[in-house]
């Protein structure tokens, strides 16, 4: 397990699990970002509240996580400034991105076929509000010193996309 992992049970079980989030690529007018090769661990879940809702036809879970966290390693972060103008000015590094005191509201549903088992999981809705974003970059020279001064816009565009982002790993 990681080492900021410990304990036994779910919390323990959560904080040790690895998942690989598939490649990202967030675009506004300053620049484009590509988020490659990632990876999180370290999931952390304070206080998770589920509402169950039945019909005859479907069952909705609802659930809620507060205090929630992960680490997320970037291997391939890349930022193409101005790409309209097809200058090729561009930074590659990596990032550690720590996602820390958010909330996670998701609604699924279980489809239930004629026999009354269900067969399918439908995702409702999914939101999130992170409380902090920490992110650590590394690259070589001038690079990392671009990476740093974009970091900023990195965090807000991050942020701003997040719940895009939670869906398309979810999906």
């Amino acid at each position: 397990p990681p080492p900021g992992c410990g304990g036994d049970g779910l919390r323990g079980w959560l904080c040790s699990i690895r998942f690989r989030v598939p490649d990202q690529e967030l675009k506004d007018a300053l620049a484009d970002a590509t988020f490659k090769k990632i990876e999180c661990t370290e999931l952390q879940l304070k206080d998770v509240l589920v509402d169950e809702e039945v019909d005859p036809r479907q069952s909705t879970l609802s659930i809620s996580a507060t205090g929630a966290g992960v680490q997320c390693v970037v291997d391939e972060l890349g930022v193409s400034f101005l790409p309209q103008l097809h200058l090729g000015s561009a930074a590659n590094g990596s990032a550690l991105l720590s996602f820390d005191r958010a909330t996670l509201n998701l609604s699924v549903a279980l489809e239930i076929g004629p026999d009354g088992l269900a067969t399918g999981l439908k995702l409702v809705s999914l939101a999130a509000t992170v409380g902090e974003l920490t992110i650590t970059l590394s690259g070589a020279g001038w690079l990392i010193k671009v990476l740093e001064f974009v970091q900023g816009w990195i965090r807000k565009i991050i942020l701003g996309n997040i719940d895009a982002l939670l869906e398309g790993l979810v999906r």
